[in-house]
């Protein structure tokens, strides 16, 4: 849910943005792509970065509690590019 109003907040900015999830994104905008990946794949987490000078991490499993079996990076990411 703040991904998101930060993603349209930086689109109204000008920025183009990749949105990287798990799950399918609604967002339409010229200037935005969506990409599912699952981050804890290293490749394509790797391969949907590529090519961004940004990254901000706003996403949260609110149902899971954090342990060391969970990856930093099996969450979803906004990236400007």
């Amino acid at each position: 849910m703040l991904g998101s109003v930060v993603c349209k907040l930086a689109l109204e900015e000008g920025h183009t943005i990749i949105g990287i999830d798990r799950v399918e994104c609604y967002l339409t905008h010229p200037h935005f792509t969506a990409k599912i990946v699952d981050t804890c794949s290293y490749q394509p987490f790797f391969d949907a970065v590529r090519g961004c000078d940004s990254l901000i991490h706003l996403a949260a499993d609110t149902g899971r509690v954090a342990t060391q079996e969970v990856s930093p990076l099996a969450v979803g990411f906004w990236l400007w590019r």
